[in-house]
């Protein structure tokens, strides 16, 4: 009796704590056996769409309303109505009674749009044709008034039995009619459950992790244990050893055959989290893990879902894209009981799966019931970077985080066949801003209609010194995001907001939080194995033309931001959908994505999982559609938060001072560079950066490099009527690398490089062309010792005693001569002149013909080639054939024929435009400034290319760069930036 009673008050509490929107106004009586509800309303409002009405209630009401969309057919109204019990409960009856009022129409309703597909590249219909079926008829659409739907969920935290209720108003097109309602008396009888459902509490969230990654998130469990959120952690070891495939028996599907339950790993995972809610009360899932480096294994597998929604044919192959939301629907109710939910309610052995317009498909309950995360590692690297940023953020805190950006265009212009000035990004946008300019957030509009969305930078300068969230609503695949300019008439008038390329430099030492509406964004299993295979076959798969074979999504590359970008990302894992026009916003992703903001500044949800898991099931109970519609089904299932779930948005400190400096550079005054002009002797000496990179994660795939050199030296060493001729030199360098690389593609074997080369002296001539300092020619030269015990021998398949190994290394060890001859067939200058900040320029088509030649000798290949004629005499043979040919002297031609490589050959390389993309640029010429290096401080021109992954700094009183960089560690922290700086000047 006392749980009852405790029940009881807990029904009460839920029903009167319901957010804003949800529950809504109305006379409500409620004790522990009924709940009583009634909704007033007042007259519809209808809207002139010139051909067509509209009849829209959202001013008739507080409730939630909605129009219910059928493509073709008319757009009814909806009021939305929803209740929460304690999951447990028994719901006896719902009675609904809905008072209508009838009005006589003189025009059609309005027929429902189309979805369509977020893709740069994918026309749509702007004008849907009515369906004959429901225009012509007299009966009322739809059918019946109402719809009433159960579900298991969470809602602050607890886990409750929902009860969802949607009233229509009802149309007779042919009689020109519509009956709206005007009251609404709601009535449930219940029994609370006998005993609390579950009985735990001893853990607020669960780390699902593989047991590689376990040692490095100990720092992460101490942070979440001070903050009060009781952490556990298991390994997916654990969970297939303790859940076997098998262990809790069989189910029988409908064409008489068994599978074993849990049938896959996938569904191994869901019952540990099941478990974990039931003995210890875990609210919060972080799955700690993707694939394995760049293969297709995983660490911590996904679920895909079978469901083949409509798109394009290109795209069928969406069909099983990555869904988290099957890790967070655990429970099934209707009413009366509680159950797993599997999501294979058709019993097909398939989960999930819903064929495209077949009528036999999967119903989850989809209701989250844990607040589920995911964050993506595929290596140790990885996991310190998302541990450092979860505890630093919210140990953290800030007036920053107060602050908003909104970035988006026109979504659908004319050149998607579109044709209405409606920008329905930005209309997107607009809703999402309101909601957190309602909770006190300064918001700032970039959009491609205001003219302050015109390329990356913009959004790059706009959240430099941090703001709390950022909002993307646009088109993307998994390493862009971006959208139209206003009215855009061609593919070329799309402006790119940030891709993989540009994400390392959103580096400001604050952490946003970002939803992305766009295609792909968050597909999290895409992999660079498609590149590999790519390289292997020359096949142009699907997957590398969908930019699938990048080694990380662009949702998760916010994330590995080290100094900056996100502390958490919402997108999609497959094709996104919306509604062209002002219809934007009323489903699909344009409904949505603003929601997670109207779940955090409305509905006060303060962590990311509360957040993902509420916009979710306000979208199943107020737009609804799931288990009728699969474009509405697939927009909640590709929905996925990347991130920990459990984050407090903002931190727990206290907030910082709002004030701060702009400490951007000012610009200087546009000075041009002219081309330099260098006379015999002039010397330039640079500092060189080693390189050491060390990759382990994935078995039989390591890569072990590292190389070390001296001064680079440039000298003028003779200067022509046309050229100039430029002598450079670098000595002592040395070179060791250990490659074990398996391609993991079937009839092709593992590749294996290993060597370790010392006492390494490079030099050579580089011939300009003085009209555009564009090379010419080039001729380089390597001379270095080859010990063989830092050879790969067996290359060659050669097997020495290691006596002999130490004898040759020790005495006359061989040595290389090389020479590479490199001439071209028009200068090839990287930089344009004159220079001026604002300049932009490419590379010109150039074909290059490259000779090797040279030479490997040392007196033991004398000895061996003496010794080899000798045993020939006896019939034996000493040394393999294919290599006593190349003895006593190899000839590096020679030696390359002979491993299948030419000598000789000639490339052409094609050229590339200054502007690639839009605002995508191959060099630019960005300002100039001050920059000081061991040779001194100069006024230099800052070149970059690439979206700056290489940036120059030429000086003209320096007659030379005298800086460049490759800023490689902001894409892969284990890899170090490559620096080049003038150390000494001579002659200039």
């Amino acid at each position: 009796m006392r749980w009852k009673l405790l029940a009881g008050i807990v029904a009460m509490l839920l029903v009167a704590t319901m957010p804003a929107g949800v529950m809504g106004a109305g006379e409500i009586s409620k004790d522990t056996k009924n709940l009583s509800c009634t909704i007033l309303l007042e007259k519809p409002r209808i809207e002139d769409k010139g051909k067509y009405i509209l009849v829209d209630l959202k001013e008739s009401t507080d409730e939630e309303t909605a129009f219910y969309t059928e493509t073709g057919k008319p757009m009814i109204p909806i009021v939305a109505k929803t209740f929460f019990f304690p999951l447990g409960t028994k719901i006896n009856k719902v009675n609904v009674n809905i008072e209508r009022e009838c009005y006589t129409l003189e025009k059609k309703i309005e027929p429902a749009p189309k979805p369509a597909v977020l893709l740069p590249n994918a026309p749509v219909e702007p004008e849907v044709k009515p369906d004959p079926s429901v225009y012509n008829s007299d009966n009322l659409y739809p059918e019946k008034p109402y719809k009433i739907r159960y579900g298991a969920g969470i809602e602050n935290g607890e886990h409750v039995l929902i009860v969802n209720i949607k009233c229509y108003a009802q149309y007779s097109p042919a009689r020109n009619v519509i009956y709206v309602p005007e009251r609404i008396d709601i009535s449930i009888d219940y029994s609370l459950p006998e005993k609390p459902l579950f009985s735990g509490g001893s853990a607020d969230l669960l780390i699902i992790t593989h047991e590689r990654f376990k040692p490095y998130l100990q720092p992460l469990v101490e942070h979440k244990n001070k903050l009060g959120i009781k952490t556990l952690i298991k390994t997916v070891q654990e969970i297939y050893e303790e859940y076997p495939i098998g262990c809790m028996g069989t189910k029988r599907l409908r064409d008489g055959t068994e599978i074993p339950i849990p049938r896959d790993k996938p569904e191994q995972i869901k019952y540990a989290i099941k478990d974990a809610i039931e003995r210890y009360g875990i609210k919060y899932v972080l799955i700690f893990g993707g694939r394995k480096g760049q293969t297709l294994d995983w660490w911590v597998p996904d679920r895909k879902s079978l469901n083949v929604a409509e798109s394009p044919a290109e795209f069928y192959c969406d069909y099983g894209y990555s869904c988290d939301l099957y890790f967070a629907d655990i429970y099934r109710s209707r009413g009366k009981g509680v159950y797993f939910d599997d999501w294979d309610t058709n019993e097909n052995g398939l989960v999930g799966d819903w064929l495209y317009m077949a009528e036999n498909k999967d119903d989850p309950d989809y209701y989250p019931d844990v607040y589920v995360g995911r964050i993506p590692v595929r290596s140790e690297w990885e996991v310190k970077i998302a541990v450092d940023k979860i505890i630093k953020y919210e140990n953290d805190g800030g007036a920053w985080f107060k602050k908003a950006v909104m970035v988006s265009g026109d979504t659908f212009p004319p050149s998607r066949g579109a044709s209405r000035p409606v920008y329905e990004g930005e209309r997107e946008c607009d809703v999402a801003a309101g909601y957190l300019e309602e909770a006190g957030f300064e918001v700032e509009k970039l959009y491609t209609s205001k003219g302050n969305f015109n390329s990356y930078e913009d959004v790059m300068h706009a959240i430099g010194h941090g703001v709390g969230f950022v909002y993307t609503a646009g088109h993307g695949n998994p390493s862009v995001w971006g959208n139209f300019l206003p009215m855009a008439r061609t593919e070329d008038e799309f402006v790119y907001g940030h891709t993989v390329f540009d994400l390392w430099r959103y580096s400001n030492e604050h952490y946003v939080f970002i939803v992305i509406g766009g295609c792909h964004n968050s597909q999290f299993n895409i992999s660079g194995q498609y590149f590999i295979d790519y390289l292997i076959t020359g096949n142009l798969s699907k997957h590398v033309r969908l930019s699938e074979h990048y080694p990380y999504c662009d949702g998760y590359w916010w994330l590995l931001d080290r100094d900056g970008g996100a502390i958490g990302s919402i997108g999609n894992t497959g094709l996104g959908y919306g509604y062209i026009n002002e219809y934007s916003t009323e489903g699909l992703g344009g409904w949505l994505e603003p929601r997670f903001f109207h779940a955090y500044a409305i509905q006060g949800k303060q962590t990311p999982g509360e957040v993902w898991a509420q916009a979710i099931t306000d979208y199943i109970n107020i737009i609804g559609g799931v288990w009728s519609d699969q474009v509405d089904r697939k927009t909640i299932e590709e929905l996925v938060l990347l991130g920990d779930p459990s984050v407090k948005l903002g931190g727990y400190a206290s907030p910082l001072s709002a004030s701060h400096e702009d400490n951007d550079p000012e610009e200087s005054a546009t000075v041009q560079a002219e081309i330099p002009t260098w006379e015999k002797g002039m010397t330039w000496i640079f500092n060189v950066t080693s390189i050491d990179l060390t990759l382990n994660n994935v078995e039989n795939r390591y890569v072990d490099i590292h190389i070390k050199t001296g001064d680079l030296k440039l000298e003028v060493t003779d200067v022509t009527a046309d050229y100039y001729e430029l002598s450079f030199g670098l000595s002592n360098a040395t070179a060791c690398a250990n490659v074990n690389f398996d391609p993991m593609f079937e009839g092709v074997k593992p590749i294996k490089i290993w060597f370790d080369l010392k006492e390494i002296n490079v030099d050579g001539k580089l011939y300009l062309d003085k009209s555009t300092m564009g090379i010419v020619k080039a001729s380089i030269n390597i001379r270095c010792p080859l010990y063989l015990k830092g050879l790969p021998l067996e290359l060659f398949n050669l097997t020495l005693p290691s006596w002999i190994v130490n004898l040759v290394d020790s005495t006359y060890p061989l040595r290389l001569n090389a020479t590479i001859n490199i001439d071209l067939s028009n200068p090839y200058p990287i930089v344009s002149f004159p220079l001026a900040p604002g300049n932009v320029w490419g590379l010109p088509a150039v074909s290059l013909n490259i000779e090797v030649q040279g030479n490997i000798e040392s007196l033991w290949l004398r000895v061996a080639k003496i010794l080899d004629s000798i045993m020939e005499i006896f019939g034996r043979d000493l040394i393999p054939t294919s290599f006593e040919k190349l003895l006593p002297i190899i000839k590096l031609p020679d030696l390359l024929e002979m491993l299948g490589i030419p000598s000789e050959k000639t490339i052409d390389l094609p050229g590339i435009s200054g502007y690639v993309f839009r605002d995508f640029v191959a060099f630019k010429c960005e300002k100039i400034e001050s920059i000081t290096v061991p040779a001194g401080n100069f006024s230099a021109y800052k070149i970059f290319s690439v979206r700056h992954m290489g940036e120059y700094w030429y000086s003209p009183e320096a007659k030379m760069f005298v800086m460049a960089k490759g800023n490689f560690n902001g894409l892969c922290p284990v890899v170090k930036d490559f620096v080049l700086e003038l150390k000494e000047i001579r002659g200039v």
